[in-house]
């Protein structure tokens, strides 16, 4: 079932970022997966953590994406990582 959440915040992100490209990868230390959106010269990097994933539904995850302007704020800063946990989200420093 993680594929197909995957694959939904993969749509979203490509509807809200328009012109971006998309590349998925798992991220083994924070136990999340890391969407890293290329948009013209830089790239943003998003991190959704797996029990977050576990525990919501697409329809959830996409709520809570739109009430927090994921894309936004992906956009604003593109040093910082957001990480999406059942906490909320996080704006962390770039690795």
């Amino acid at each position: 079932m993680r594929v197909q959440k995957y694959a939904a915040i993969e749509r979203y992100l490509a509807e809200h970022i328009p012109n971006s490209g998309i590349e998925q990868a798992n991220d083994f230390n924070l136990s999340a997966q890391r969407f890293k959106v290329q948009i013209e010269k830089n790239s943003l990097l998003l991190k959704v953590s797996e029990a977050f994933v576990d525990d919501n539904e697409i329809d959830e995850i996409l709520l809570l994406f739109d009430c927090w302007e994921i894309p936004g704020l992906l956009q604003q800063d593109s040093s910082r990582t957001i990480f999406v946990g059942n906490e909320g989200f996080q704006s962390l420093k770039r690795e």
